[in-house]
């Protein structure tokens, strides 16, 4: 059953009026037809599908880069790379208990990410976070 969907697969690329590049590349040689039995079907795509699916593929991943799950607002940290201080923070555990919980820090200006560990400006963690306003006790 797996063989028979494959070579459907293949005659449905090779017979596919939006994909006339392949068949064309099929019929010059300049794909062997070994190759084309090992191709997966983002390979034996059309330009335009490729395109398409890229462009969806850098959507995805600029919204996953932006994307934000609640958090602190802060003045607190400073941005590397834009110089403003509108952060969002959030706080998880990410290492053993024993360890300080790892800080993950948004830039609310220019979405830049950076994450903060163990110290941050000389204090250890609990004290760290105090200062940044979670109002927990060190």
């Amino acid at each position: 059953m797996k063989y028979r969907n494959r070579v459907r697969s293949r005659i449905s690329n090779l017979k596919d009026p939006k994909n006339p590049s392949l068949r064309r590349n099929v019929l010059c040689g300049a794909i062997l037809p070994s190759l084309i039995a090992r191709m997966t079907a983002e390979e034996m795509a059309s330009d335009e599908l490729k395109e398409l699916r890229n462009a969806m593929t850098q959507e995805a991943i600029r919204e996953h880069q932006m994307a934000k799950t609640g958090g602190t607002v802060t003045d607190l940290f400073q941005c590397g790379k834009c110089k403003k201080k509108n952060c969002t923070y959030n706080q998880v555990q990410t290492r053993s208990a024993d360890e300080p919980m790892t800080t993950f820090v948004l830039c609310n200006e220019c979405g830049n990410r950076w994450k903060v560990c163990a110290q941050l400006g000389g204090l250890q963690a609990p004290q760290a976070f105090l200062a940044l306003g979670s109002g927990r006790a060190p």
